[in-house]
């Protein structure tokens, strides 16, 4: 199986990612890839963060490979990580009315 994956490259506390397509059974800390699709520079402007190569994006991911998350979170545009991942507001509301439930039950039931 193939995976689209980061690879570190870079000094230490100077990260820098190569976006490169392996076989899933590779470890993640050689430099053996199938593909180079682009890069990840995560201490740069917002414009130069990330360069990728769409269209070879694309090729892979009908080939069958597989991105893996930290990928698909870079690849996807803002209105869509929300749909896919909504802030979990809702889920908090829904402790907070248990948890404002329970004073109210044991005083009830006094």
């Amino acid at each position: 199986m193939l995976k689209i994956r980061l690879l570190r490259v870079g000094r230490r506390h100077r990260p820098f990612y190569r976006i490169v397509v392996v076989d899933s059974r590779r470890k993640r800390s050689t430099g053996k890839y199938i593909a180079l699709l682009g890069f990840y520079d995560p201490l740069t402007e917002n414009d130069k963060r990330l360069k990728i190569n769409t269209e070879a994006y694309t090729e892979w991911l009908k080939k069958g490979a597989k991105p893996s998350n930290a990928v698909l979170k870079l690849m996807l545009p803002v209105e869509e990580k929300k749909k896919l991942w909504p802030d979990k507001e809702p889920e908090q509301e829904d402790k907070d009315k248990e948890s404002d439930a329970t004073p109210q039950d044991a005083s009830e039931d006094k």
